[in-house]
């Protein structure tokens, strides 16, 4: 967890970076607290959770871009190890969301992992496509 200055010690009373729901069926929705940085350490504890959650690796997610201020280089090579079952809707609505997702997707060799998007139905129609969530 970042806490500002990076000199503080962590507060109890400190604020998660990420939280998770479900959507559908096996379709989980992740949002970020306002000033959160995506790097290699906070992919892997929402891979982690996501790999539990659904171990066969099918992970569909709708990645909500707005609290997000930075994603680190790193994240787009991490995402490119993905299964072929994962896909995942960056969702945002402002400029800086579009600019965060074109940077993260533009370093990704796998296209068929993320897509950017602007609205709910055109993230869940990308999740949904193909994917049968009864199994």
């Amino acid at each position: 967890m970042i806490i500002q200055p990076m000199e503080a010690q962590p507060q109890s009373d400190a604020q998660p970076q990420w939280t998770v729901g479900v959507l559908q069926s096996k379709i989980r929705e992740i949002s970020f607290s306002p000033g959160t940085t995506l790097d290699s350490e906070l992919l892997r504890e929402i891979t982690t959770f996501l790999l539990n959650d659904e171990p066969e690796g099918g992970i569909r997610a709708l990645i909500h871009m707005s609290g997000l201020v930075d994603v680190c280089p790193e994240v787009a090579p991490r995402l490119n190890k993905s299964k072929a079952t994962t896909r995942l809707a960056l969702l945002g609505q402002s400029r800086v969301d579009r600019v965060l997702a074109g940077f993260m997707l533009a370093d990704m060799c796998n296209t068929n992992i993320a897509k950017y998007v602007s609205s709910l139905d055109e993230a869940l129609a990308y999740l949904s496509d193909g994917f049968d969530p009864a199994g």
